[in-house]
Formats: C-alpha cells, structure tokens, sequence
C-alpha cells in the first residue's frame, strides 16, 4: 500500500479545518464600535471632497475622483460594519446603548454630507456627474438602512425604537438629497 493513498484522506480534513479560530460573538460590538468610528473619518471626508468640488475645467478629474474614492470608502466602512452586526450574537445592555449612542453621533455629520452635495449640485450638474451622485445616494441609502436594520436585531428594544428614529432622520435627509438629484 502506497502512503499517499493513506494519508490522501487526511489532507482533504486538514483542508477544512479553519486555521484561525472563530471569534467570540460577543466580541463584535467592540468591532463594530470601531468601524463606526471609522465611518465618522470617512463620512468627514466626503463631506471634504465635496465641499471642493468646484465644476472647473481643470478640477473636474481630481476632484471628482475625490467623491468617488471618499465615496466608496464610506460604502465599504457600512458594509464592513453591516456584516460585523449581522454575525455578531445580541448585544449586552451596555454595548447596546453605546453602539446607538455612537450611531446617534453620525447623523449629524451625515446630513452635512448630504446638505454638501444639495449645494453642490449646480456643479455636479454642469459637469455631467450628477447621475453618479444620485446612484450612489440611492445605494447609500439603501445600505445604511440594511446597516440600521442589522444593528436593530441585536440591540436592545428600547435602543431599537431610538435607531428607528434615527432611521427616520437620515431617510428625509437622503430623500431629500435624491430629490435635488432626480
């Protein structure tokens, strides 16, 4: 008997046993607390590379690719922490309030985003960009809800009745937007 036809069977268990050990679900509201935090840097700086937006001839380029990048970056950061909430298990009385409370803080930097591109669409406009800037409004929207909706099922019910709110809040600020835009 060959011992690669005995050890073959054990190469193929070997490959499915993970090789980092599963983390803690109960570990993830600090994560998520982490991200959201890095959402607040990113969400800042898109309202940056809005503000200077300006539509000239020569700024279109850069700073249009400015939005975008700070853009995606903001998308990904939801996402990230949309799929952190999802795997996390229920969070604790403490965790549950400040990761609302730390929620609560973005939606002030969120609706100056948001006022930004309203004022700036004169620009966005002119230089044919505007499309671009409704599409991601609309999938912002969409994923910061799916991120609210997953944070919803872990928290407590008192603090989910505060992110319906919030919710509530950040809908008219993005209808808003992409009424401007459509």
């Amino acid at each position: 008997m060959h011992y690669s036809l005995f050890l073959l069977p054990f190469i193929a268990i070997s490959q499915a046993i993970p090789l980092a050990p599963r983390q803690d679900s109960q570990a993830l509201a600090p994560q998520l607390l982490e991200q959201i935090r890095s959402l607040n840097t990113a969400v800042t700086q898109l309202t940056t590379a809005v503000n200077n937006y300006d539509g000239s001839l020569f700024g279109v380029l850069p700073q249009g690719i400015a939005v975008i990048s700070a853009e995606k970056k903001v998308d990904s950061l939801v996402s990230k922490a949309t799929e952190t909430a999802q795997d996390s298990s229920k969070f604790t009385a403490p965790d549950s309030k400040e990761v609302v409370q730390t929620l609560a803080t973005q939606i002030g930097p969120i609706k100056d985003s948001l006022s930004a591109l309203k004022t700036k669409y004169p620009a966005f406009k002119r230089t044919f960009t505007a499309p671009i800037v409704l599409k991601d409004l609309k999938t912002l929207k969409e994923h910061t809800g799916e991120l609210i909706a997953a944070v919803k099922e872990k928290v407590t019910a008192e603090d989910a009745g505060l992110l319906d709110f919030g919710k509530g809040i950040l809908d008219q600020a993005f209808d808003d937007a992409i009424g401007v835009y459509s």
